[in-house]
């Protein structure tokens, strides 16, 4: 209406507005394209993890891979950098991020372990951070950036499928040494039967079924041929059930059957925020059960097929409960590094746990806060009406299919350490910090 008023000589003021808005969005454009395309280039080490630690090994540069990491430090420094230099307001979600990452990790240097420990631990959360910082150029540039997540859904179901024609791939099994003591270039293991969890060109199968399954949802939320979203969902569920990945084979048929029978509407929008908040509770509440029942660790009468999920309610998550310290321990969390791959850099005698849980993850982490920290992406489903009024954002069905994922399979495996899921977590966050839910709007 304004671009309207503007051309009929009634509103120059705005038409001046709107074309400064062109031209600095005309801009910007080749820089947030250059953005995203590093993030994709940084992203796409972890997709073909397994061959280019192989190779690095046999070149015996194994420890440059750790390069990678320096990437996301420079995104971070330079969001804070570039608004300083031109006195602009810093991102106050960065800066709140930064800052309670901060505090968590000043607790668990208090709460003791070893530095490297805890430094760790906050190295797990960097590329959420980094999703965090670059989020307004992702916003600007969401196309490419779905062509980059159909390049890496493609890419992880053929490897897959060629790791389960050829078996075990060149590279698999592997050991070589590295800065932080000896390595494998690809996790070997298998279900009870011996049936190999096939991790194709990444470094375990959870990370193949990982970046299947949160690409394959983005994509079935834009597309709109049925034939499409039958295909993508055809693929994406053959090769996640040959990752024998049980968790995720469940959180994407929850979220393909509702991108099938979902039209663009607020209506499908408001069943999708309904599945996402169902899944939430039961991701919270079902790891908190088993935490007060006791189980008894004996699997003779457990069915194969229930054999790791019976390990998560018998050991896993009670033993996870029992890192918290005494006394405030769930309200102040271990701290940065207190549960997770960062244990195996703990002093000696600490007991190892993976969570196996986002819930359990970020609840031993951070405490009673970690609970409103897995629950704040939701803000991102909020004030996602289309100027037409009856259409809903599409993005947030991008978003809300995520988050279907997110839950859903993060009942039963610890998402937050990895960088493909955890990037795609970390735009949540940013999009949500742009909501105001309590104002009807977007900022």
């Amino acid at each position: 209406m304004l671009k309207a008023l503007a051309a009929r000589g009634k509103a120059p003021g705005h038409a001046k507005l709107l074309h400064r808005a062109s031209v600095a969005d005309a801009s910007s454009a080749p820089a947030d394209r250059a953005i995203v395309w590093v993030w994709a280039l940084w992203l796409s080490s972890f997709l073909v993890e397994g061959p280019l630690r192989g190779a690095l090994a046999q070149l015996g540069a194994a420890n440059l891979l750790y390069a990678r990491d320096l990437v996301p430090l420079a995104g971070i420094a330079l969001a804070f950098a570039v608004p300083l230099v031109h006195r602009r307001a810093l991102p106050p979600g960065l800066v709140l991020i930064t800052w309670l990452l901060a505090v968590h990790l000043c607790v668990g240097l208090l709460l003791g372990g070893t530095l490297f420990q805890r430094l760790f631990g906050l190295k797990m959360f960097m590329p959420l951070l980094f999703a965090v910082a670059i989020f307004p150029s992702i916003r600007n540039q969401f196309a490419l950036v779905m062509r980059v997540m159909a390049v890496f859904f493609v890419v992880s179901v053929v490897g897959v499928l060629v790791n389960y024609a050829v078996g075990t791939m060149p590279w698999e099994g592997l050991s070589y040494d590295t800065a932080f003591g000896s390595m494998q270039t690809t996790r070997q293991w298998w279900i009870p039967g011996g049936v190999s969890r096939l991790p194709g060109f990444t470094r375990a199968s959870f990370d193949a079924a990982m970046i299947i399954g949160v690409t394959g949802a983005m994509l079935l939320a834009q597309a709109l041929q049925r034939w499409l979203r039958a295909l993508i969902f055809a693929a994406g569920a053959v090769t996640i059930v040959l990752t024998t990945s049980k968790g995720m084979v469940i959180a994407f048929a929850v979220a393909a059957g509702w991108l099938v029978l979902a039209n663009r509407s607020i209506t499908s929008l408001k069943v999708g925020k309904a599945i996402v908040c169902g899944l939430l509770l039961l991701t919270c509440l079902v790891p908190t059960l088993f935490m007060i029942v006791s189980v008894s660790e004996n699997t003779n009468d457990v069915p194969d097929m229930l054999m790791s999920l019976w390990d998560r309610f018998s050991w896993m998550w009670p033993e996870a409960y029992a890192l918290l310290p005494d006394g405030f321990g769930a309200l102040t969390g271990t701290g940065l590094g207190g549960i997770g791959t960062a244990l195996a850099h703990a002093p000696e005698g600490t007991a190892w746990n993976a969570a196996d849980s986002i819930f359990v993850y970020y609840f031993v982490t951070f405490g009673v806060l970690g609970i409103v920290y897995v629950a704040f992406p939701l803000l991102a489903l909020f004030g996602a009406a289309s100027d037409s009024g009856s259409d809903a954002d599409p993005q947030a069905f991008v978003w809300a299919a995520v988050l279907i994922i997110a839950y859903g399979y993060g009942l039963s495996i610890n998402m937050v350490e990895q960088p493909v899921f955890a990037t795609v977590f970390g735009l949540l966050y940013a999009r949500a910090f742009t909501r105001r839910p309590w104002k009807g709007g977007s900022a």
